[in-house]
């Protein structure tokens, strides 16, 4: 459970520096397209050392950058993520 908290609370504060563009401290606006960067360099980097890990990153990415960077703030992470577990 603490997983799910501790990823609901990231994603929404992704979601709230996109949509209020907010920066970096060194100056970079947090955009869509910059989290989809940082999220390439992090997937690329455990994919380099976990190949097997692609599909299920592949899912797992699709369903945090739905929810941390779509036009409306979902109420919860996990009702997409249950989806793909039926």
């Amino acid at each position: 459970m603490e997983d799910a908290a501790t990823a609901e609370i990231s994603r929404a504060q992704l979601w709230q520096w996109v949509h209020h563009n907010r920066s970096t401290a060194e100056g970079d606006v947090i955009t869509a397209d910059f989290v989809r960067s940082v999220i390439n360099e992090e997937v690329a980097q455990i994919v380099e050392a976990d190949p097997a890990s692609a599909d299920s990153l592949a899912q797992a990415r699709d369903v945090f950058e739905s929810v941390a960077l779509g036009d409306e703030f979902l109420a919860f992470l996990t009702l997409p993520a249950y989806e793909l577990l039926d």
